[in-house]
């Protein structure tokens, strides 16, 4: 066999190989490409539904928050919590006319249920005082109105303010219109919240007593904990 022949014959042979290798690689391509297509085809699906499952199963261990444009509504199985929006604090500002005098552990009004309530532990400073008007009579701010009692942390804004009275509402330096009003609900006892941005208000009576509690910078979360410590 000649030299030409010879190279002939390798060069088909390798050309031949690489063709075999190529069809094979196609083949093995395709093969790879539909069994994607096939894993996509039931994976998607999976996929979504875990997503899905995913959310519900959140939704069913948090608070069901439901967002209006005047209110939003918390719901559990012992309670119902409509917050009630205003758009201008400052239009609803009264200028009360009070004194104000500090109490201590000596004569601290204690009231069992504000015993072992949920108080947020950072939290970690507390002032009590009652609030005083004004007698015409003699024109001394000597008339006991409400006892209040704050709970704070001097390094941020945030605070509890919750003022109780057994004779009357504890006054407040906020008139919201009562009209249109939605009322919530805790342990099948009736309560109002506002919200005016970080700010809360909430007003109800329970076992005799008038509550007014107001928060700034204390999450929804947190003031639903506080109430249910207190509506038990």
């Amino acid at each position: 066999m000649s030299n030409k022949q010879i190279i002939k014959d390798v060069f088909d042979n390798e050309f031949n190989a690489n063709k075999m290798r190529n069809q094979i690689l196609l083949k093995s391509e395709r093969k790879n490409k539909k069994n994607m297509i096939k894993f996509l085809k039931y994976a998607i699906p999976v996929f979504i539904i875990a997503i899905v499952g995913g959310v519900v199963f959140l939704n069913n261990n948090q608070d069901d928050y439901i967002f209006s444009d005047n209110n939003s509504n918390i719901s559990d199985n012992n309670s119902n919590i409509i917050v009630n929006k205003i758009d201008n604090l400052d239009l609803t500002r009264l200028d009360a006319d009070i004194r104000q005098e500090e109490i201590n552990s000596v004569n601290l009004p204690w009231n069992d249920m504000l015993n072992d309530i949920n108080i947020p532990k950072d939290l970690d400073k507390f002032y009590g005082y009652g609030v005083y008007t004004k007698n015409d009579s003699n024109n001394e701010y000597n008339i006991l109105d409400s006892y209040v009692y704050e709970y704070f942390n001097l390094d941020n804004n945030r605070k509890i303010k919750i003022a109780f009275s057994n004779t009357n509402k504890p006054i407040r330096d906020y008139f919201f219109d009562t009209d249109d009003v939605k009322e919530s609900n805790i342990n099948d006892n009736k309560l109002v919240v506002y919200q005016s941005e970080d700010t809360y208000f909430t007003e109800f009576k329970y076992n005799g007593y008038y509550f007014d509690v107001e928060t700034h910078g204390i999450t929804i979360d947190e003031l639903i904990s506080l109430l249910k410590s207190i509506i038990k």
